[in-house]
Order: structure tokens, then sequence, then C-alpha cells
């Protein structure tokens, strides 16, 4: 099951879960400030070292607003929404925090979270 079938189970629209996904891979480029011990518990070594190539695609996706991200491979993509960024509504908020601890065990100690709706910080 993926997890925008799991989320749209659970209080939140399929539509939703996918535009908030969408929204996920739009805001890429904001993880791509994160270094390189952020990416290392779950992209291999040959799928860092490329990084610094793509970070004008993910430059280019968040200026056009779109969820497309040219020249990044999909698989690349995916594993750093599902490990990086947060998706889907309240629901997910289990996932987020044993993500959240994750992150934490590799040093990262603050946050900011955005939605469709509102802004935190």
């Amino acid at each position: 099951m993926s997890l925008i079938s799991a989320i749209s189970g659970h209080g939140i629209s399929k539509e939703e879960a996918q535009a908030s996904y969408r929204e996920a891979r739009r805001e890429l480029i904001l993880t791509g400030y994160l270094g390189e011990k952020y990416f290392a518990p779950f992209l291999e070594p040959d799928e860092i070292a490329p990084m610094p190539d793509y970070f004008q695609d993910f430059i280019n996706a968040f200026m056009r607003q779109t969820r497309v991200i040219e020249n990044v491979p999909s698989v690349l993509v995916k594993k750093m929404i599902y490990n990086v960024s947060f998706f889907g509504g309240l629901d997910a908020i289990d996932l987020a925090v044993e993500t959240l601890k994750a992150f934490a065990t590799v040093g990262l100690t603050e946050i900011a979270m955005m939605n469709q709706r509102k802004q935190f910080v």
C-alpha cells in the first residue's frame, strides 16, 4: 500500500494527499541545502555524488511551481520525499514523528514546517 493510499483512508481525501505529495516534490529544493550527512542514511554514495549537479533542476521546479523535476531520477526524488519531507494530513503525524527522531540521531535539531494553508516556523 502506498503512503498516499494509507493517508487517504484516514481523514484526508486522496486528492488532498496527492496535492500534498506534489507540493513535497516541488519544495525539494529546500532540502537541497541539507548536507550529505542527512542523505547518507537513505541514499547510496553513487546517488549522493551527483546531487550538486541536480541543484539547478530543483531550483527550476521550485521557481516554476511544478512537481516536475527535470533530469533527476524519479527513484531519487521518491527517496528524498519519503525520507526528508512530510506530506499528508494529521493522520500522517506518527510517521512524521518517527522521521524526526531519525533526523535527531544524525544531529538535525531544528525544523521549519509549511502546509498548503499556513506556514509554521
